[in-house]
């Protein structure tokens, strides 16, 4: 046996095992980098100078790469969503989603009835409680793990569902459960499960440049910006099963309750609604 040219091939496979772990190590790490103060003050200005007041303390400092995903959609479109519920539910022996109390549009679907146990939702723990189990008895959530909020008010309570991966939101996704003293109301707006197929590292761009490129679009005067959240966009989903990658985007809410999803790693204006 030829040991030294074995000796060789062995080397030469660890080098290339080397190589690929080395790659993967580089693809799955996080970088990150801070904004500089007069950075944000510059930007402040800017925007002012555009009619367009904001807060300097809800702009984020630290910016970090994210991992990018792909998912693939179980329901073609919002209405048959609802239709694969409304047959769940009466697997179930309940009349959730019973077509006659569902509109659906390209984007969202909405079912609401007057019939539903009001007797347990006393509280927000009990809103949230029972839309669970509703989610879980209905398999409302496919495979995709989600955040909740509760929150109430004069008329009664709501719960909001928003998807999750890697710690961050899917900021155009979500399902809510609306209690009032009459009825509920099921929306979901971009909620067609599906399965998540994590990927590799992207760099983002600092929020500054998002806000420069936000400054210059075609806006009325004499707004303030409320909010800025950092999170995961699908865009459109209806019409066909498909694969679509998410994109991470800046979510920025203005005081007239409009919200612009910028990409964050070009610095598009993708959706504003």
């Amino acid at each position: 046996m030829e040991w030294g040219r074995v000796k060789s091939i062995m080397i030469g496979v660890f080098f290339v095992v080397n190589i690929f772990l080395l790659a993967r190590y580089f693809q799955d790490t996080k970088t990150s980098f801070n904004i500089r103060s007069e950075v944000i003050e510059n930007t402040v200005l800017i925007l002012e100078s555009n009619g367009i007041n904001i807060n300097p303390n809800i702009i984020p400092r630290k910016m970090q790469d994210v991992r990018v995903f792909d998912i693939i959609n179980e329901f073609e479109t919002p209405k048959s969503a609802a239709d694969a519920f409304w047959s769940a539910a009466k697997d179930e022996g309940v009349d959730f989603f019973n077509p006659k109390y569902v509109l659906a549009d390209e984007n969202s679907f909405e079912y609401h009835a007057e019939q539903y146990e009001k007797s347990r939702i006393l509280n927000e723990t009990d809103a949230l409680s029972f839309s669970k189990n509703i989610i879980a008895l209905l398999r409302l959530g496919g495979n995709i793990p989600f955040a909740n909020t509760i929150q109430s008010n004069n008329e009664g309570y709501k719960a909001v569902f928003t998807p999750e991966f890697d710690g961050l939101k899917i900021l155009d996704c979500y399902l809510s459960f609306e209690f009032t003293a009459d009825a509920i109301t099921i929306y979901g707006h971009n909620w067609l499960n599906g399965n998540i197929t994590g990927g590799g590292m992207t760099q983002i761009l600092p929020v500054t440049e998002v806000l420069l490129n936000f400054s210059t679009s075609e806006l009325k005067q004499n707004i303030s910006i409320d909010d800025i959240t950092f999170g995961y966009y699908l865009g459109s989903r209806q019409g066909k099963i498909i694969t679509v990658t998410a994109v991470p985007v800046w979510e920025i809410k203005t005081s007239d309750n409009y919200y612009f999803y910028y990409d964050a790693v070009n610095g598009d204006l993708l959706e504003q609604s």
